[in-house]
């Protein structure tokens, strides 16, 4: 009898842990090392080597809007966005975008299919809006759950790397980063999954392309060394089109400080939140250009290249520098900036936009 109970109670055990793995792999998106994205591309249009291009790069924080985004993943009480919010906030963003007139728009954390956001596609809404400009357009989810168990959600989550751009896309690439944090196997399983978005743009009269590489890297864990790791794969990613001599950005939320010095301007309960040793992009400073430089993120005019804030302040002051364009040795940079008029309500980061010109011995 004893033995035929424990039989059942092994059975029972061995369909539950196979209908939770089944449930795991069902639920959450297990992306390959690398993957073709799907190219939106209607417009015929190559990059002029003899003309400078103008980029930007932006994390939009799914369109939350930055008055009342202190929500749970920070530790905050606020209640997710209202729809209203969530569609004036895409608005805003497509007026900087048409107002800048931007070549390449390269966004982090939009989302297309989340509960917190209402279901709302955020990358259709701001490609209707932006379309005429921007008709040609790549993205890849670096989060992407049908069920995301945590009560303030309990339903699907989805985030994206995007790039927008006016000249043709020929091919678009994901590559897998490193995500593991400090989780337990099964709930890593529906947390993000880094990735850097490639997209290749052609360039008039060349054999070569325009090499765009967007990116948001995972937040400082104490003890972890993912972020490293991360940042390894997109320094070889730039460095290998650099050893070919090719033309190469890469750009987006590093989630990283020029240098450890710089924490002592944050927020001071999110001071933590940051490496005092150390930073994981010290490689990419040394060896790329990169907008803003080490000089300028740390010089006497630091407040001006501040890119981010906490969601904590009730008046949003922005107070670290973790948005970067790191480029090429065959691309230079003509002037760069941080945008703050007209944007410090739409996210709690800045547009980072930069006009970047090619050195044309490299152009065949």
């Amino acid at each position: 009898m004893m033995k035929t109970a424990m039989i059942w109670i092994l059975s029972i055990l061995l369909v539950l842990l196979f209908a939770a793995t089944i449930f795991i792999y069902w639920a959450n998106y297990i992306p390959e090392r690398v993957e073709a994205v799907q190219v939106h591309s209607s417009f015929n249009r190559s990059i002029k080597i003899s003309q400078p291009i103008k980029v930007m790069t932006w994390n939009v924080q799914f369109m939350a809007g930055n008055i009342k985004n202190h929500f749970y993943f920070d530790n905050g009480k606020d209640n997710w966005p209202s729809k209203k919010t969530i569609y004036q906030t895409i608005t805003h963003v497509a007026n900087v975008i048409k107002t800048q007139q931007p070549d390449i728009v390269m966004l982090q954390e939009l989302q297309s299919h989340s509960k917190q956001t209402h279901y709302i596609n955020q990358v259709n809404r701001l490609f209707q809006l932006i379309h005429k400009d921007y008709p040609n357009w790549a993205c890849t989810y670096y989060w992407k759950t049908q069920f995301f168990p945590h009560y303030k959600v309990l339903g699907p989550v989805d985030m994206q790397l995007c790039v927008f751009t006016k000249y043709t896309i020929k091919r678009a690439l994901r590559y897998a980063l490193p995500s593991k944090l400090h989780y337990n196997f099964i709930l890593q399983q529906f947390l993000p999954k880094r990735a850097v978005l490639k997209v290749n743009i052609p360039i008039a009269n060349s054999t070569k392309s325009l090499v765009i590489l967007t990116t948001h890297l995972s937040a400082y864990h104490r003890g972890v060394n993912t972020v490293y790791q991360q940042v390894d794969i997109a320094y070889r990613l730039l460095e290998s089109i650099n050893v070919a001599g090719g033309y190469g950005i890469l750009a987006g939320d590093f989630n990283q400080l020029p240098n450890p010095k710089m924490r002592r301007y944050i927020y001071q309960p999110e001071q933590k939140l940051f490496n005092k040793n150390n930073t994981a992009i010290g490689m990419l400073l040394t060896n790329f250009q990169s907008a803003p430089s080490l000089a300028d993120a740390t010089g006497e005019d630091y407040q001006q290249w501040f890119t981010a804030m906490s969601t904590r302040h009730d008046i949003n002051i922005p107070d670290r520098t973790i948005d970067y364009i790191f480029i090429t040795d065959s691309l230079r940079f003509v002037n760069y900036a941080v945008l703050k008029e007209g944007a410090l309500h739409i996210s709690d980061h800045l547009p980072l936009i930069a006009t970047i010109s090619f050195n044309s011995e490299n152009s065949q």
